[in-house]
């Protein structure tokens, strides 16, 4: 009979630790999603007279050409420029969407080197290029997932390879990261408030 009690106990315990976990994830959740839904993502990159902090940056091997060895500390203020223009013609033309876009064909479509990419990104996008792209790539779904209805309808698999993700887990694990909730989670809020707002 004490046995059953406190079986009974630890399970009304234990019930009630879920409850409160999923109670807390819930407005955790809640409050990623109009964050999300706050933020900017139809212009998510960073004013291009941002400077950020070059001393956390590696220059060693950096050269004014692909075909000069000496390693120079500094890129010549024309070729930055120049490289700047073109990354704000990429992010325009949305060429960060194709398909395993690496930093080596980043840097041919900017007929530049990877060093130099590397370099002006981490300038003046205040990231490494990997996650420069990355982000580009998920702002656009938000965006898309925000203001075309039909992207709504769209599998994990067909949102994924809409902005050019290798696999669907890769997709969704960057999702995740990137925004804090699934993209299960953020559709269904979506559809939620819309329906909301257009039933008012």
């Amino acid at each position: 009979m004490l046995i059953t009690r406190v079986i009974a106990c630890m399970v009304v315990v234990l019930m009630a630790l879920i409850i409160i976990y999923l109670i807390r994830k819930n407005r955790r959740n809640k409050k990623l999603f109009e964050e999300l839904m706050n933020r900017n993502t139809a212009n998510p990159t960073v004013p291009s007279n941002a400077i950020f902090d070059e001393s956390e940056i590696d220059f060693q091997g950096i050269t004014e050409t692909d075909s000069i060895d000496k390693p120079s500390r500094t890129i010549s203020p024309d070729i930055e420029a120049a490289i700047v223009k073109k990354l704000e013609k990429f992010e325009i033309n949305k060429k960060y969407l194709e398909k395993d876009m690496t930093v080596r064909k980043m840097a041919s479509l900017l007929n530049t080197n990877d060093k130099y990419v590397t370099k002006v990104i981490a300038k003046y996008r205040g990231k490494g290029t990997i996650e420069y792209i990355t982000d580009l790539k998920l702002d656009y779904i938000v965006e898309m997932l925000k203001t075309e209805s039909r992207f709504r309808n769209y599998t994990h698999k067909a949102l994924g390879e809409e902005a050019g993700f290798r696999t669907t887990q890769n997709f969704t694990r960057a999702f995740k990261l990137h925004t804090g909730i699934t993209p299960t989670y953020f559709i269904y809020k979506l559809k939620k408030s819309i329906n909301t707002d257009s039933s008012t």
